[in-house]
């Protein structure tokens, strides 16, 4: 699952307005049952014993949660387990040393007042002079760059850079979710350990999403260092099963794709395919934070 995913999800929430109670029918509804109790459908997925708290971090945690499940979206935002104050989740990202004065896209955003961190978001977009956020519990923007700590709703936000109300940017550690997967390409396929800007390029872009499980899966097993290879139609099934589900073969789908592979009626293209379009590969994207991609 990449950063532009993550942004998706966030994107989608905006609009959602908190309720004047958790009558769960309209719980979920981005604009019934509205008011000002702190009520959101984020606290009931994540922490029901907390509704009718101020939520614009359980924003950012469900965003997380939504997109890259619970071990996965502790890991992103530093912890052991979710915090929703504030000052605590930007230690997070400080005591890891995670924490920035100039901003990227996937960012937390975290904004101050007179006397603590108080606000959080999430960074959607970022030019020479500005960003836009996605934050939960605050209000729609009309005109000026104030920050609204307590409103009402999901809004999109722009600020100027230079804005004297962001503390600064949490980084979640994307490409560290899909370094272990990239690293084990190397291994079990081109039977070497993988060079830096090899290992670097695949994993920030399966991070970002410009490259997806698909496309690592073709880079590899179909790119020239592998042909050079020239491994048997058994040895390929095997590194396929090693790499893309990282088990070994089982019997029964082994012989499934070792006769026709061997017949000439599939291709290795064609035994690529099934297996990246298997439920058990979309697990392992699912594991390590990546989109699968359509092959």
């Amino acid at each position: 699952m990449s950063i532009a995913k993550l942004i998706k999800v966030a994107e989608n929430e905006v609009g959602y307005l908190e309720k004047k109670d958790d009558n769960p029918k309209y719980l979920y509804d981005k604009k019934a049952n509205a008011g000002r109790a702190n009520v959101t459908k984020y606290w009931a997925d994540l922490k029901p014993s907390y509704q009718g708290e101020p939520w614009c971090n359980a924003l950012v945690n469900w965003v997380f949660y939504k997109v890259y499940g619970l071990d996965n979206a502790h890991k992103l935002l530093c912890c052991d387990r979710f915090d929703y104050y504030t000052p605590t989740t930007a230690q997070f990202f400080k005591d890891k040393n995670q924490w920035y004065s100039s901003p990227k896209v996937g960012d937390v955003v975290y904004f101050k007042n007179s006397t603590r961190i108080h606000h959080v978001g999430i960074v959607v977009t970022v030019t020479h002079d500005y960003i836009t956020t996605i934050e939960g519990n605050t209000s729609p923007q009309a005109g000026g760059e104030d920050v609204v700590a307590n409103g009402g709703g999901v809004w999109g936000k722009t600020y100027s850079k230079k804005n004297g109300a962001i503390a600064g940017y949490g980084r979640p550690a994307y490409a560290t979710l899909c370094l272990n997967f990239v690293r084990r390409m190397y291994r079990q396929v081109l039977d070497r350990e993988p060079d830096a800007g090899g290992e670097s390029y695949w994993a920030n872009g399966l991070a970002s999403g410009s490259e997806t499980g698909a496309t690592i899966a073709k880079g590899f097993y179909l790119g020239p260092e592998y042909e050079a290879m020239k491994k048997s139609d058994k040895a390929f099934l095997t590194d396929c099963y090693h790499g893309l589900l990282g088990r070994n073969p089982d019997e029964s789908g082994y012989r499934y794709w070792l006769k026709p592979l061997e017949s000439g009626r599939l291709t290795r293209a064609d035994v690529l395919k099934g297996f990246v379009d298997s439920a058990e590969y979309i697990n392992q994207c699912w594991r390590f934070g990546i989109d699968k991609g359509v092959f």
